[in-house]
């Protein structure tokens, strides 16, 4: 039983790390000078270093044409993933007592 509570760990952590890589668009010089990404809170934090043509369009990982992060958000990283972690159990409890009634 404990193991499931190491799995949603795991699995919330892999997800929210996996919010870089959703796409963002880019329309001026201004919106790359303060790249934030993440999702629901933003945990990566960029700063604009080239002039791609607009609109562009880029996820947040490492190695963008735009250089390499400022910082890290650490707080805001461990609470998205601990939303993530309290979604995934309140399902499973949802699911759980649906069927073992």
């Amino acid at each position: 039983m404990k193991k499931i509570y190491i799995v949603f760990f795991i699995l919330s952590i892999i997800i929210v790390f996996a919010t870089i890589y959703l796409p963002k668009t880019f329309y001026n010089q201004n919106d790359m000078n303060n790249v934030r990404c993440g999702f629901p809170l933003e945990f990566f934090v960029y700063s604009g270093e080239s002039s791609p043509p607009y609109p562009w369009t880029d996820s947040c990982i490492y190695g963008m044409p735009y250089g390499p992060p400022k910082h890290f958000i650490w707080t805001s990283f461990f609470i998205d993933a601990g939303v993530v972690y309290v979604v995934f159990w309140f399902i499973w409890r949802v699911v759980k007592n649906k069927y073992e009634k």
